[in-house]
Protein backbone atom coordinates (compact mmCIF):
# COMPACT_ATOMS: atom_id res chain seq x y z
CA UNK A 1 0.00 0.00 0.00
CA UNK A 2 1.52 3.41 -0.83
CA UNK A 3 1.35 6.31 1.27
CA UNK A 4 -1.70 8.32 -0.78
CA UNK A 5 -3.45 4.84 -0.59
CA UNK A 6 -6.80 4.52 1.66
CA UNK A 7 -7.69 1.76 3.23
CA UNK A 8 -11.36 0.55 3.10
CA UNK A 9 -14.14 1.67 1.30
CA UNK A 10 -15.70 3.85 3.90
CA UNK A 11 -12.73 5.70 4.57
CA UNK A 12 -12.65 6.58 0.79
CA UNK A 13 -15.56 7.22 0.36
CA UNK A 14 -15.20 10.29 3.41
CA UNK A 15 -11.95 11.03 2.11
CA UNK A 16 -13.84 12.31 -1.41
CA UNK A 17 -16.79 14.10 0.79
CA UNK A 18 -14.27 15.41 2.45
CA UNK A 19 -12.23 16.75 -0.64
CA UNK A 20 -15.49 17.89 -2.75
CA UNK A 21 -16.93 19.70 0.56
CA UNK A 22 -13.60 21.24 1.32
CA UNK A 23 -12.65 22.20 -2.43
CA UNK A 24 -15.33 24.73 -2.24
CA UNK A 25 -14.02 26.60 0.62
CA UNK A 26 -10.69 26.37 0.25
CA UNK A 27 -9.15 25.20 -3.55
CA UNK A 28 -8.40 21.58 -4.57
CA UNK A 29 -5.09 21.44 -2.80
CA UNK A 30 -5.60 22.72 0.41
CA UNK A 31 -9.48 20.84 0.39
CA UNK A 32 -6.96 17.52 -0.12
CA UNK A 33 -4.40 18.35 3.07
CA UNK A 34 -6.86 19.14 5.40
CA UNK A 35 -8.84 16.22 4.70
CA UNK A 36 -6.06 13.93 4.79
CA UNK A 37 -5.54 15.21 8.25
CA UNK A 38 -9.24 14.64 9.37
CA UNK A 39 -8.61 11.23 8.58
CA UNK A 40 -5.41 10.79 10.38
CA UNK A 41 -7.79 12.46 13.04
CA UNK A 42 -10.47 9.75 13.05
CA UNK A 43 -7.70 6.88 12.68
CA UNK A 44 -5.85 7.82 15.75
CA UNK A 45 -9.49 7.78 17.43
CA UNK A 46 -10.59 4.97 16.03
CA UNK A 47 -11.97 2.53 19.11
CA UNK A 48 -11.45 -1.45 20.28
CA UNK A 49 -13.83 -2.84 22.20
CA UNK A 50 -12.85 -5.79 24.41
CA UNK A 51 -14.76 -8.42 26.00
CA UNK A 52 -13.40 -10.26 29.45
CA UNK A 53 -14.61 -14.03 30.12
CA UNK A 54 -12.62 -15.16 33.32
CA UNK A 55 -12.71 -18.57 34.80
CA UNK A 56 -14.23 -19.43 38.25
CA UNK A 57 -10.88 -17.96 39.96
CA UNK A 58 -10.70 -14.99 38.01
CA UNK A 59 -14.69 -14.04 38.31
CA UNK A 60 -14.76 -14.85 42.29
CA UNK A 61 -11.32 -12.28 42.66
CA UNK A 62 -12.99 -9.49 40.36
CA UNK A 63 -16.28 -10.02 42.79
CA UNK A 64 -14.59 -9.46 45.48
CA UNK A 65 -12.30 -6.43 44.25
CA UNK A 66 -15.95 -5.17 43.28
CA UNK A 67 -17.34 -5.67 46.56
CA UNK A 68 -14.28 -4.12 48.67
CA UNK A 69 -14.67 -0.76 46.31
CA UNK A 70 -18.08 -0.61 46.86
CA UNK A 71 -17.43 -1.02 50.82
CA UNK A 72 -14.75 1.50 50.46
CA UNK A 73 -17.10 4.32 48.48
CA UNK A 74 -20.09 3.76 50.92
CA UNK A 75 -18.10 3.47 54.00
CA UNK A 76 -16.49 7.31 52.80
CA UNK A 77 -19.92 8.52 52.14
CA UNK A 78 -21.35 7.69 54.93
CA UNK A 79 -18.14 9.31 56.90
CA UNK A 80 -18.57 12.40 55.18
CA UNK A 81 -21.92 12.77 55.33
CA UNK A 82 -21.83 12.05 59.09
CA UNK A 83 -19.14 14.63 58.84
CA UNK A 84 -21.15 17.33 57.45
CA UNK A 85 -24.90 16.87 59.44
CA UNK A 86 -22.55 16.82 62.91
CA UNK A 87 -19.68 19.59 62.32
CA UNK A 88 -20.48 21.65 59.01
CA UNK A 89 -17.24 20.50 57.85
CA UNK A 90 -16.09 18.89 54.69
CA UNK A 91 -13.16 16.70 54.19
CA UNK A 92 -11.02 15.47 51.37
CA UNK A 93 -10.55 12.01 49.69
CA UNK A 94 -7.00 11.62 50.68
CA UNK A 95 -7.70 12.31 54.07
CA UNK A 96 -10.43 9.73 54.42
CA UNK A 97 -7.97 7.33 51.97
CA UNK A 98 -5.07 7.84 54.63
CA UNK A 99 -8.03 6.84 57.68
CA UNK A 100 -9.17 3.83 55.92
CA UNK A 101 -5.69 3.08 55.56
CA UNK A 102 -5.24 2.51 58.92
CA UNK A 103 -8.83 0.96 59.93
CA UNK A 104 -8.21 -1.55 57.51
CA UNK A 105 -5.63 -3.26 59.49
CA UNK A 106 -7.65 -3.25 62.76
CA UNK A 107 -11.69 -2.93 61.94
CA UNK A 108 -11.57 -4.18 58.26
CA UNK A 109 -8.48 -7.09 57.47
CA UNK A 110 -10.99 -9.05 54.64
CA UNK A 111 -9.96 -6.01 52.68
CA UNK A 112 -6.48 -7.73 52.40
Amino acid sequence: MKNGEVKDDLVQDMMEVLTSFGARLYGRRSAKNRARKALEVIERNRAYRYELDPNVQPRILLAKHAGAARFAYNWGLARRMALWEQERKRTDASKQHRELNVLEKTDFPWMY
